[in-house]
């Protein structure tokens, strides 16, 4: 979850990406549009102004190659979550369905930034257990 969510978007953006599928949980996919969340209140722990940036920000931008999307992924998001707003997980599926690849969108609208809610939490593991299973155990010769 979190900057992991961001990984995933990062990796499923690379061409040569060795994994066959992706698991998004409030992740950021688009840097650009991160910027209207609470992440303007950080910059300045990093010693420096990134929006000001452009091309550095567009150079570790997920979004920016949406056009290498080549396998599946879960995009699990709450609607409640304010450090990374789930237009975030909308922008990432929509991005994937216009590269013609597999996504599933999972959004929770009282969960925020982690999933924790008792049925919430439960739906999520099995909507991560169904992904797995339809996605990697297919590529698996015999039992686990």
């Amino acid at each position: 979850g979190s900057y992991g969510g961001y990984m995933m978007c990062w990796l499923a953006s690379r061409k040569d990406t060795p994994f066959k599928c992706f698991m998004n949980m409030c992740g950021v996919y688009n840097t650009q549009s991160q910027l209207a969340s609470d992440f303007y209140t950080w910059q300045g722990l990093w010693g420096e102004n990134v929006a000001q940036d452009w091309d550095e920000l567009r150079k570790y931008n997920p979004a920016e190659y949406a056009r290498n999307f080549s396998r599946p992924m879960l995009i699990i998001h709450g609607e409640k979550d304010y450090r990374v707003p789930y237009t975030q997980a909308l922008e990432c599926y929509h991005a994937h369905k216009l590269s013609g690849t597999y996504a599933k969108l999972v959004l929770f609208p009282d969960e925020n930034h982690w999933i924790v809610g008792p049925d919430s939490y439960r739906t999520y593991n099995e909507e991560m257990l169904k992904f797995w299973k339809m996605h990697l155990l297919k590529l698996r010769a015999g039992p686990l």
